[in-house]
C-alpha cells in the first residue's frame, strides 16, 4: 500500500469520531429545540392563543349531467382570525382547483363525476385571535368593474325598480347626502323590516312590499337601496363562531363610503363595527355555487375545537419568523411541500447506501412525486406514458450521431415538449384533462431522465439502465407517499427544527459500510453489473 493511501486511510479513520460527535450533537439540538417549542406553546394563555372553532358544511346534490360544477367558498383571513385546516370529503365529486370569484378570494371549484346524486363535505379550523381582534374598517380601493358590479342588480337584489324607489322615497334620503342616505336606509332596514326566520321574504322587493323579512331579505333589501341611491355594497355571508347545532348562516351588508368598506347588520343592529366571532366566508356571492345540479338538503355545524399548540396569536413579536404555523394556510401548504422534499432525498440515499441500488439522480425521484402530487393519478398516468414512449422512441432514432451534451438535451427537451403537448391535447379530446399545471414543472425532469437513460444505456447496456429506471420508479413511489402526507407536512411545518434529525441521518447513511440488501439472495437479480464508465449519469 503506498503512502498516499496509508494517508487517506488515516485521515478517513480520523474523520468517524468527529463525523459520529456532529451527528449525536444535530439529534440533541433537533430534541431540544422540539421541546423548548411545544414546552412554549403548550403553556401561552388561552388569551394569547385565542380559540379555534370547527365549522362544518355538509352538502347533498343532485347533479344534472357529469361535468356539473360547483364553487364552494372557503374562511378568509383576517386580523381577527385565520383557517388554519380544512378537509374535504367529496362523493361523486373531483376537486379541480381553487379560483378567485371576480379576482378576490379563492374558493374550491369542484366537477361531478357522475350524474345523479352528489355530496361534499368540508371541515373548517378557523383560528380566532382574542386580543389582537381589530373590527375597524380599512382604506379599500374600488376599481370601475368593482364599483359596476356592486351598484347592478342580482339575483333577489333589484336595484332600481318601482318598489324600491318607493321606498327610498319613504326613507326621504337624498342623494346629495351620502353619510345620511346609508344611516338613514340602515335605519329603515332595521327598524321597519320586521324579522321573520321562517315566513320572511328573501327578496329585496318582497320584503320591502311586506315589511317582513329573513336576515338575507334584511341584508338584500338594504343592499337594493343602497345600488339604487348609487352607492356601492355587498351581501357579506359567514358564521358567527359559537356553538350551534344545527347552524345557521349569517348574512350582512358591506358599505363603500369614504374609500372604505363598513359593515352594517340589519338584522342585529350593528353598526361600523361587528363584534368578535363573525367568520367571513363570502362576499358578494353564496356559500355554495352551482351549475347543472341542485342542492337537495343542507346541514351546517359550529363546534368548539382544540386550538393548534403552535398557533401564534397575541402581539406580534420577531419571535414570531420562528414560527411557521402563524402563516396562511395557503402558504403552509406550500411549505409543508417544501419542508417534505429533503425526506424524499432522504430516502433516495438510503436506498443508495442501505439497499445498495442505483438511481437516476439524487433527486429525480422526489421532484418526479412532486410533478404528480398536485394532479389526479390518471393525469400523471398519460402524460407520463405519452411523454415516456414518444421521447423514448424519438431519442433511440438518433443512432450513430455523434452529438455533444447542449445539443443532444436540446432535441431530447423538444421532444419532451412536443409529447406533453399531444397528452394534453389526448386528454382534452377524451375530456379529462382537469388542469395544464402538471407540464410546467417535469418537463425539465423528464428531459434530463429521458437523456441519462440512454447516456446509461450507451455506456453500460440496456439491463442496467432498466434496472435503474425500475428502482427510480420505486423510490418516486415512495416519495409520491411522503409528499402525500398531510400529517408529516403540519409536524414539519410547526416543528422545522426536526430537519436536523434528516441531516444527522444523511450524515449517518454516508458513513455507512455495512451490509446491503442487493448482497442477499432475493435480492440479487435487481443489483446492476459493475459501473464501468458511466459518466456523471448520476450527477444532478
Amino acid at each position: 500500500m503506498s503512502e498516499t493511501d496509508l494517508n487517506s486511510q488515516t485521515k478517513r479513520k480520523a474523520r468517524r469520531p468527529r463525523l459520529r460527535w456532529i451527528v449525536i450533537a444535530l439529534l440533541v439540538a433537533a430534541l431540544v429545540a422540539t421541546a423548548l417549542r411545544a414546552w412554549v406553546n403548550a403553556h401561552q394563555s388561552t388569551a394569547v392563543r385565542g380559540t379555534a372553532w370547527d365549522v362544518h358544511l355538509e352538502y347533498r346534490l343532485k347533479a344534472a349531467q357529469p361535468g356539473a360544477e360547483l364553487s364552494l367558498a372557503t374562511p378568509l383571513d383576517s386580523k381577527a382570525q385565520r383557517l388554519f385546516k380544512q378537509e374535504l370529503t367529496l362523493d361523486g365529486l373531483q376537486l379541480r382547483s381553487t379560483k378567485g370569484n371576480h379576482g378576490g378570494p379563492r374558493r374550491l371549484a369542484m366537477r361531478a363525476t357522475r350524474a345523479g346524486e352528489v355530496a361534499v363535505d368540508a371541515d373548517f379550523l378557523v383560528h380566532r385571535f382574542e386580543q389582537r381582534y381589530r373590527s375597524r374598517p380599512s382604506e379599500a380601493s374600488l376599481s370601475t368593474e368593482q364599483r359596476e358590479r356592486d351598484l347592478s342588480p342580482e339575483s333577489g337584489i333589484e336595484v332600481g325598480g318601482t318598489v324600491v324607489r318607493a321606498a327610498l322615497e319613504r326613507i326621504n334620503a337624498p342623494s346629495d347626502e351620502m353619510a345620511g342616505v346609508v344611516q338613514r336606509i340602515y335605519q329603515y332596514s332595521h327598524d321597519k323590516l320586521v324579522y321573520r326566520p321562517k315566513r320572511g321574504a328573501e327578496t329585496a322587493v318582497a320584503a320591502l312590499q311586506t315589511g317582513r323579512a329573513t336576515g338575507l331579505g334584511k341584508a338584500r333589501a338594504m343592499v337594493a337601496l343602497c345600488r339604487t341611491a348609487g352607492v356601492p355594497a355587498r351581501i357579506v355571508t359567514g358564521f358567527v363562531l359559537a356553538e350551534q347545532n344545527p347552524a345557521r348562516p349569517v348574512h350582512w351588508v358591506e358599505v363603500y363610503e369614504k374609500d372604505r368598506w363598513r359593515p352594517y347588520d340589519p338584522k342585529h343592529g350593528y353598526e361600523g363595527q361587528l363584534p368578535g366571532g363573525y367568520a367571513v366566508f363570502s362576499r358578494g356571492a353564496p356559500l355554495l355555487e352551482t351549475r347543472n345540479a341542485s342542492i337537495t338538503r343542507v346541514d351546517y355545524e359550529v363546534s368548539e375545537g382544540d386550538v393548534p399548540l403552535s398557533a401564534a396569536g397575541g402581539q406580534r413579536s420577531i419571535v414570531d419568523i420562528l414560527d411557521l404555523s402563524r402563516l396562511p394556510l395557503s402558504a403552509r401548504a406550500t411549505l409543508a411541500t417544501l419542508l417534505l422534499l429533503p425526506l424524499g432525498a432522504l430516502l433516495n440515499a438510503f436506498v443508495r447506501s442501505v439497499v445498495g441500488v442505483q438511481t437516476f439522480g439524487t433527486f429525480t425521484p422526489a421532484m418526479l412525486a412532486l410533478a404528480a402530487i398536485y394532479v389526479d393519478w390518471l393525469t400523471a398516468v398519460v402524460i407520463f406514458a405519452v411523454v415516456g414512449v414518444i421521447a423514448l422512441f424519438g431519442r433511440s432514432r438518433l443512432p450513430g450521431l455523434k452529438l455533444t451534451r447542449a445539443p443532444r438535451l436540446t432535441i431530447v427537451f423538444a421532444l419532451v415538449a412536443l409529447a406533453m403537448a399531444l397528452a394534453i391535447s389526448l386528454m382534452a379530446q377524451f375530456d379529462l384533462l382537469t388542469g395544464t399545471q402538471v407540464v410546467l414543472l417535469p418537463i425539465v425532469i423528464l428531459t434530463s431522465l429521458v437523456d441519462r437513460i440512454y447516456a446509461v444505456a450507451d455506456e453500460q447496456g440496456l439491463h442496467t439502465a432498466s434496472i435503474r429506471l425500475l428502482w427510480t420508479g420505486i423510490t418516486a413511489l415512495g416519495c409520491f407517499f411522503i409528499l402525500s402526507s398531510e400529517a408529516l407536512g403540519d409536524l414539519l411545518v410547526s416543528y422545522p427544527e426536526l430537519h436536523l434529525i434528516t441531516i444527522a441521518l444523511v450524515l449517518a447513511l454516508s458513513a455507512y459500510k455495512g451490509p446491503q440488501l442487493r448482497q442477499f439472495a432475493p435480492m440479487r437479480w435487481l443489483s446492476t453489473p459493475a459501473k464501468t464508465t458511466d459518466k456523471g449519469a448520476d450527477a444532478d
